[in-house]
């Protein structure tokens, strides 16, 4: 009854209520604590908390270095949102593009970088200085429990544990072995810490390894090798970044002169027991699945 003045009293006060809310809502600032990532080119830095409001977005730092270091951060740096960037505005504690240096007791430096203001509905960001070879990136950094989609392995790279596999003679040849990498969910600039370890038949006092394997900006690479005779080999993925250490190991069987393909997906990190390595296609793929079954490998 809109001629009642106490019922007509009543929604205007949950109207204006409502409208109070709203403006509120607008204003509030979002906090994440703490915050997550998935991997980053530097382990000595940590993100101690993004605050989101609507004239900036703020990411407190902390560089962990030994006394004295020196670091700088590009003026050029920027928030990656789904593809949207968002350029730094300033800094508290650094200037931009200077060199500064860390605690000469603790090595501890402290510092807060601002950005253009992103969305307050957003779920993770990546900040970036560029997508080079030593530039500052960290990626994927969310709030605590806000999960990564993990990749979808096609069913081709799946083990199949066929029973026609026979193992091959070991007999010596100097054929190179090839190892196709694809990362999935890659992102340029990720560029991960990637190495091949193999025994060289021709030294036994030695074990070649550290040999690295360097992503393309699509998160593919072909790394050939020369292993001698049929051998299982290690390809490891170590993802380091301030509030974790991640280490992904593959130890596909090779034979001289054959080729494998690894998948490894990238949005795998420290906060799941799954390794990176999830697929595997090619020669001896599936018995090496067999071979291994009891072991944490992949394979």
């Amino acid at each position: 009854d809109y001629h009642n003045p106490y019922l007509l009293m009543k929604r205007i006060i949950v109207l204006f209520s409502s409208v109070l809310a709203l403006l509120s809502c607008g204003h509030r600032e979002v906090v994440w604590d703490q915050p997550v990532m998935s991997c980053s080119t530097e382990s000595s830095i940590s993100i101690l908390k993004v605050v989101i409001n609507d004239e900036k977005t703020a990411v407190h730092m902390q560089v962990d270095y030994p006394p004295r270091s020196w670091f700088r951060f590009a003026k050029e740096t920027y928030i990656d949102v789904g593809g949207k960037h968002y350029a730094i505005t300033g800094a508290d504690s650094i200037n931009l593009g200077e060199f500064c240096y860390t605690n000469p007791t603790t090595g501890l430096k402290d510092l807060i970088l601002y950005f253009e203001p992103i969305p307050k509905r957003t779920r993770m960001f990546d900040l970036l200085e560029g997508t080079a070879q030593g530039d500052f990136t960290f990626f994927n950094i969310r709030q605590k429990g806000v999960k990564l989609p993990k990749a979808k392995i096609p069913a081709d790279f799946l083990p199949h544990n066929s029973d026609d596999e026979v193992w091959p003679e070991f007999a010596y040849s100097e054929e190179p072995v090839t190892i196709h990498i694809k990362a999935l969910n890659y992102k340029p600039g990720m560029n991960p810490s990637i190495e091949v370890w193999h025994f060289d038949v021709t030294d036994p006092t030695t074990r070649e390894g550290g040999q690295k394997i360097i992503l393309n900006d699509d998160g593919t690479a072909d790394f050939s090798t020369r292993i001698y005779v049929p051998q299982h080999v290690s390809v490891n993925y170590d993802a380091r970044h301030a509030s974790a250490r991640f280490i992904s190991i593959a130890t596909p069987f090779l034979v001289p002169g054959a080729e494998i393909t690894l998948l490894m997906d990238m949005n795998i990190t420290a906060d799941s027991v799954a390794n990176a390595f999830g697929g595997c296609k090619g020669f001896m793929a599936d018995f090496n699945n067999r071979y291994l079954r009891n072991s944490r490998l992949v394979y």
